[in-house]
């Protein structure tokens, strides 16, 4: 909770695949062994909700929030989702750029990798939140 009064949760948004930004396939989420690949906060909670969205997740890595991913964390990426069978690796939007880059492009590269982009669901207080920004924006001269 922000404030007092104001409550939201996060919801997991529809994966998207990193080749073309597109949602991935509804076949695809049926069928695919998942490897669930971040490094944020509570990386137990993005395996739960790829497991809520229906993915069968058959193994996770997870690092410390804001980790940088070194060359032997993708190969150790990449022999973990050939020993555990994972057609696909899952990560968050926050990860994605970090692994745009060398060397997670290498993984990029060898396995396709879907997006989890994660959204707010206001639970209370979102009218007082808007009120505040627009009335700050307004005191800066941006609106």
């Amino acid at each position: 909770s922000a404030a007092p009064g104001v409550s939201f949760r996060t919801v997991p948004g529809p994966l998207r695949q990193t080749a073309n930004g597109a949602e991935v396939p509804a076949e695809t989420l049926r069928t695919a062994r998942v490897l669930a690949l971040s490094a944020i906060a509570d990386n137990r909670r993005f395996e739960a909700d790829l497991r809520a969205l229906g993915l069968a997740v058959v193994a996770a890595i997870g690092f410390a929030d804001h980790h940088r991913y070194s060359f032997a964390d993708i190969e150790r990426v990449l022999e973990t989702a050939g020993r555990s069978g994972a057609s696909h690796v899952a990560t968050t939007e926050k990860d994605l750029p970090r692994l745009q880059v060398d060397p997670g492009r290498k993984l990029l590269e060898r396995v396709p990798v879907m997006v989890l982009p994660v959204g707010v669901r206001w639970v209370e207080g979102e009218a007082v939140i808007r009120s505040a920004v627009t009335g700050l924006a307004k005191r800066k001269g941006t609106t």
